[in-house]
């Protein structure tokens, strides 16, 4: 059986290890990663489940060169000495100040130099990363992944996806997700609540795609380190509460709650057979 895919579609069969060969970033649509005119690094799926993390900060610290976060709290890069602050979530601008999720995360795409502003935002001079998230697939998948680590870290991910109909022309994704992370330091803890789907309709040369989800997180963030930047008399001080485990008081004034609902449409019809 033949199965014929859509240009806008990026098919990842043909992916080798932590090589990827086809990417939608830097043309909008689906061309081999060697054909594309600029620098473009992918941390595809085998990456990402190899360092098993919730953080994408540390795949990017290892998977590509020049990327450097900024911020824990939110999604805050410098690319090749520029700043970027709203990366980009399936080619859409993410303008929630908060960081992306990446339970139902498939890969990572870096899209270095002034080649980003293909995506439509004209002030990633320096570059941007583009999150792409799962499909959903023509063959039933189920994926149960747990975590447990150290300061009673716990995840959990439930990725269930397959076909609806016989005929595969109707295919659907659900993703729910959870975690419970008390960090290092004491004061600090980054709970995480996660619910997202995706479908997809084929209809002879026109295919409609759904995506959704429902992000929450909540936890307290000591954002001083090191140096005491609270002293006023002009004369740094060594932070007291700089270390593993500290006491002070906690108030509402550490603590955030961030939610993002975040959805988009696609509708792809094929014209003619170039168009």
């Amino acid at each position: 059986e033949v199965l014929s895919l859509p240009k806008f579609e990026v098919n990842a069969s043909r992916d080798v290890g932590y090589f990827s060969t086809e990417t939608l970033a830097g043309t909008r649509s689906a061309k081999a990663l060697v054909d594309v005119p600029g620098s473009i690094a992918i941390i595809n799926r085998e990456m990402i489940e190899d360092f098993n993390t919730s953080n994408f900060d540390d795949v990017l610290k290892y998977g590509v060169s020049g990327v450097t976060p900024n911020d824990e709290v939110i999604d805050d890069l410098n690319i090749r000495g520029f700043r970027q602050v709203n990366p980009f979530r399936d080619g859409v601008e993410s303008v929630g100040a908060m960081i992306n999720q990446t339970f139902d995360l498939e890969r990572l795409e870096v899209v270095k130099g002034p080649s980003a502003m293909v995506f439509g935002n004209t002030s990633v001079l320096g570059g941007t990363v583009n999150f792409v998230s799962r499909k959903p697939t023509a063959i039933p998948v189920r994926d149960i992944k747990v975590t447990v680590g150290e300061n009673s870290f716990l995840r959990s991910e439930l990725n269930l996806s397959g076909p609806v109909t016989e005929a595969k022309d109707i295919r659907y994704r659900l993703t729910l997700g959870g975690q419970v992370d008390d960090r290092t330091k004491e004061i600090e803890s980054d709970d995480q609540l996660f619910a997202g789907g995706a479908m997809t309709f084929d209809f002879a040369d026109t295919t409609i795609s759904l995506y959704g989800y429902h992000f929450n997180k909540a936890g307290y963030t000591y954002y001083n380190d090191f140096l005491d930047n609270r002293i006023t008399t002009g004369i740094m001080q060594l932070n007291p509460n700089s270390t593993k485990y500290f006491g002070p008081a906690r108030s509402d004034d550490v603590f955030t709650e961030q939610n993002e609902n975040f959805f988009s449409a696609s509708w792809v019809t094929q014209l003619k057979h170039n168009l």
